[in-house]
């Protein structure tokens, strides 16, 4: 009995270069939050933490095309890691932490993952239209059913204050 090994598929080269791409931009997202360049965003006329915003806005985005596999929940959480790690390592390296710039990391991850939400909500429906059931509602109790005393879907006995 020989059991045949299945070698792994090589990666097209282009998630190659979108890991490269990735990389490259953390690099970058590193050297500005721990270098020398302390309100470089007001130079480009942006407040502290709408840059951060973009910047980490970016840095999901980049996230998700380089890892395609991989939940755009769990990637977005670790984004969301990577960005509370840095506002701790900012005071160990003579910057200020500001729970502003936290707030504005929070906010560009959210804003990407916002429409992979809303593509969620899009295709369940999508997919209800095509199959012709309805939206399920959640069970309420037949008239018949308070009427007569039976008990109900949600777990009451039946019993009630009327004869």
């Amino acid at each position: 009995m020989s059991q045949s090994r299945v070698e792994p598929r090589p990666e097209p080269p282009t998630l190659a270069l979108l890991r490269i791409a990735w990389a490259l931009i953390a690099l970058s997202l590193a050297a500005l939050l721990f270098g020398p360049f302390e309100n470089l965003e007001t130079a480009v006329g942006l407040s502290d933490q709408i840059g951060h915003g973009v910047a980490f806005y970016g840095l999901t985005l980049a996230s998700y095309m380089a890892f395609p596999l991989r939940s755009r929940a769990r990637l977005s959480l670790m984004v969301l890691g990577v960005a509370a790690g840095s506002e701790l390592l900012q005071p160990l390296l003579g910057r200020a932490a500001e729970i502003g710039d936290l707030a504005g990391d929070g906010l560009g991850v959210l804003a990407a993952y916002l429409p992979v939400v809303a593509g969620r909500f899009r295709s369940a429906h999508r997919r209800r239209l095509r199959s012709g059931r309805p939206r399920r509602r959640p069970a309420s109790p037949g008239l018949a059913d308070v009427r007569s005393g039976a008990a109900s879907d949600r777990g009451d006995l039946g019993l009630s204050s009327r004869p």
